[in-house]
C-alpha cells in the first residue's frame, strides 16, 4: 500500500469517527499528495458520509463574460440512471459538469452567495425540479465557501433522512473553512500553470518571430532583445545590448524621430507607429517600420516599453523600382499612343469605310483611347504621389462642382441604367477646380459601375461647421470590411466578379485618396456587403466663421 493510500484510509477513518479537527488537519496534506480529481473525489464522500446525506458535489464558481455565476464541479456523485446519462457522467468526469441554472436550490446558493437548507425540496418554491429518471430530491443543503469576502466554490448534498440544520452548520464550520482553503489553492495552482504555459507560448512566439522584438524598462533602456531582432541589428549576443538606450541602435536621423516623436508619443498616448532604421555595427542600416507601446502598472506609471519592428528594406526598394518602371513605361508609351490615337482617329474622318471595317476602326480607337486613360491615369498617380503635381488652389463652391459632375455623367449612368441625383446646400472649399472635378468623377463612376441596373447614386454636399461633407452614395454589392483600406491602393479592386457594370484600371480611388489628401482633406467608406456603399470627401471649409 502507498503512504498517500495509507494516509486516504487514515483520513477516512478520522472523519468516520467523527475526529473532525483530526481529519481536517490532514487534508492539507492528502491535497499535495493526491491527483487533484481523486482529492475531491475523497473530500466529497467524507462530505457525504459525515453529514449522513445520499449523494453530492463540490465545485468551483466562475463567471461567464457577461458576469454572471456559474459552477465547475470537481467532484459530483454519479447519479447515472440510464445509459444516457451513465455515459455522460463518464464523459464529463475528468472535464467536470458546468451548471448555469439558477432556477434550482443549488442556483439559489449560487445567485446568492449564502446558505439554503430546504428539508422538503419538492415543494420549496426555489426547486426547480429534477429531470426525468434523477433520483428523488427529498432534502438538500448548499453551502458557499469562501476565501476571505470571495465566493469561490460550493458543496451541496442531498436527502439526509433527518434533515438539515443550524446545528449541523455549526459543526461542520471547521471543514467548510478547510474546503475553501483547498479550492481556493487548487484555483491558485490551476492559474499558476495556465499562466507558465501562456508564457512559455509567448515565449516561443517571440523567441520565433521574424519580426524584431525588443523590451526596455521606463527610461528605454534595453531589457530584452529576440534573436530576430539580434540578427536584425547585426549582433550575435544579447549581451552586447543590455542596458544601452534604444536611441543608440538607431542612425542618427532615425535616433532623433524616435526619441523626438516615437518615445514622446508612446507614453501620452501608449503607442507609436512610424518609419525608422536600425544601425549595424558595419554602419549599414536597416529600414523598419517601428511600433513602440508603453504599459502601465494599475497605478498608470509606465512599467516598461515594448518595441516591434519589421525590416522594410527589400520592400520599399522593390516599391521604388516598381514606381520607376511604371513611369518609365507610362511615359515611353504616352508619345506612340497619341500618335496611334490620332491616325485612328484622322482614318475615322474619312469616312470612305466599308460597315465591317468601319466596325473594327471604332473598337481600336476606343482601346486606344482607353489605354491612353490608363497611361494619363498612372502618371497622374505618380505625380501625386510625389508631390510634383502642379495644383492651382481657388474658391470653388463644392455643391456647384458637384452638380456640373453630375449633369456630365448623366448619359453614362442612362447608359448603364442608373440614375444620378444631387443635392446639397452651397459650401465653399479651397481646391484646384480640375482635381476637384477628377475626385467627384472618379467617385460617381466608380459607384455607377458597382450599381444594379435600375439603380440610384446620390451625391450629396452638406456643410458641417468648419467642415464641407460630399458623399457618393450607391446601391450596389457593397464593399467588404476587411477590403476598405485596400481599394484605395492602386491597382486594387474590391470586386473582379460579373457585378461589375463596366471594366475599371484600378486607379481611380487610388488617384482620390491621394488628391484628397493634397486638398487637406480625407476620405471615408461605410459599406456593407449586398447594401451599397457610401464615399464621404471631408475637406476644410473656406467660408466658415
Amino acid at each position: 500500500m502507498t503512504p498517500a493510500r495509507r494516509r486516504v484510509d487514515a483520513v477516512s477513518a478520522a472523519f468516520t469517527d467523527q475526529e473532525l479537527l483530526a481529519g481536517i488537519t490532514a487534508i492539507h496534506e492528502l491535497f499535495l499528495e493526491l491527483p487533484a480529481d481523486e482529492f475531491f473525489e475523497f473530500l466529497l464522500n467524507r462530505i457525504v458520509e459525515i453529514t449522513n446525506s445520499e449523494y453530492g458535489f463540490i465545485g468551483e464558481v466562475l463567471h461567464d463574460s457577461d458576469g454572471s455565476r456559474y459552477l465547475k464541479t470537481y467532484a459530483i456523485t454519479n447519479l447515472a440512471w440510464n445509459d444516457e446519462t451513465r455515459a455522460f457522467f463518464e464523459s464529463q468526469r475528468e472535464l467536470g459538469l458546468e451548471f448555469r441554472n439558477l432556477d434550482t436550490l443549488f442556483g439559489r446558493c449560487l445567485a446568492t452567495g449564502e446558505v439554503v437548507i430546504a428539508n422538503d425540496a419538492p415543494h420549496d418554491p426555489r426547486a426547480g425540479g429534477v429531470p426525468a429518471g434523477h433520483p428523488a430530491l427529498d432534502a438538500f443543503l448548499g453551502v458557499p465557501l469562501r476565501h476571505g469576502d470571495a465566493f469561490i466554490g460550493m458543496f451541496g448534498v442531498a436527502n439526509r433522512p433527518e434533515g438539515y440544520d443550524e446545528a449541523l452548520l455549526t459543526r461542520l464550520e471547521p471543514l467548510v473553512s478547510a474546503v475553501g482553503a483547498v479550492v481556493r489553492a487548487h484555483r491558485a495552482e490551476r492559474e499558476r500553470r495556465e499562466a507558465a504555459a501562456s508564457n512559455a507560448r509567448l515565449a516561443r512566439i517571440v523567441e520565433g518571430s521574424s519580426d524584431l522584438i525588443g523590451i526596455s524598462d521606463a527610461s528605454a533602456n534595453i531589457v530584452y532583445v529576440n534573436p530576430a531582432g539580434l540578427r536584425m541589428l547585426g549582433l550575435g549576443s544579447l549581451d552586447d545590448l543590455l542596458g544601452r538606450p534604444i536611441v543608440e541602435c538607431h542612425p542618427a536621423w532615425a535616433a532623433d524621430r524616435v526619441a523626438g516623436e516615437g518615445i514622446p508619443h508612446a507614453l501620452e498616448h501608449g503607442e507609436w507607429l512610424g518609419d525608422s532604421a536600425f544601425i549595424r555595427p558595419d554602419g549599414t542600416e536597416v529600414l523598419v517600420s517601428q511600433l513602440v507601446l508603453a504599459h502601465r502598472d494599475p497605478t498608470g506609471e509606465v512599467e516598461f516599453l515594448s518595441t516591434v519592428a519589421r525590416d522594410v528594406t527589400a520592400a520599399r526598394e522593390f516599391d521604388a523600382m516598381k514606381d520607376e518602371l511604371i513611369a518609365t513605361v507610362s511615359h515611353e508609351l504616352r508619345t506612340p499612343l497619341a500618335a496611334v490615337a490620332g491616325a485612328l482617329a484622322l482614318v475615322e474622318d474619312t469616312g470612305n469605310l466599308d460597315p465591317e471595317d468601319q466596325d473594327l476602326l471604332e473598337i481600336a480607337a476606343a482601346n486606344a483611347r482607353r489605354l491612353q486613360g490608363l497611361v494619363d491615369a498612372i502618371l497622374d498617380v505618380e505625380r501625386l504621389r510625389s508631390g510634383v503635381a502642379d495644383l492651382e488652389f481657388v474658391l470653388v463652391d463644392a455643391a456647384a462642382a458637384a452638380a456640373a459632375v453630375v449633369r456630365e455623367l448623366e448619359p453614362l449612368g442612362a447608359t448603364a441604367g442608373v440614375t444620378l441625383e444631387c443635392d446639397g446646400a452651397s459650401a465653399i472649399v479651397r481646391a484646384d477646380e480640375m482635381r476637384f472635378a477628377q475626385i467627384l468623377s472618379n467617385l460617381v463612376v466608380n459607384a455607377i459601375e458597382f450599381s444594379p441596373e435600375g439603380g440610384t447614386v446620390r451625391v450629396t454636399v452638406r456643410p458641417e461647421g468648419a467642415e464641407v461633407f460630399v458623399s457618393v452614395a450607391d446601391e450596389g454589392i457593397g464593399i467588404d470590411p476587411a477590403l476598405h483600406d485596400e481599394i484605395f491602393e492602386p491597382f486594387r479592386q474590391a470586386d473582379q466578379s460579373s457585378t461589375r457594370r463596366v471594366g475599371g484600371s484600378g486607379l481611380g480611388l487610388a488617384i482620390v485618396r491621394l488628391a484628397v489628401a493634397q486638398h487637406g482633406g480625407s476620405i471615408d467608406l461605410d459599406s456593407t456587403p449586398g447594401e451599397g456603399s457610401v464615399f464621404t470627401v471631408r475637406l476644410p471649409r473656406a467660408d466658415a466663421g
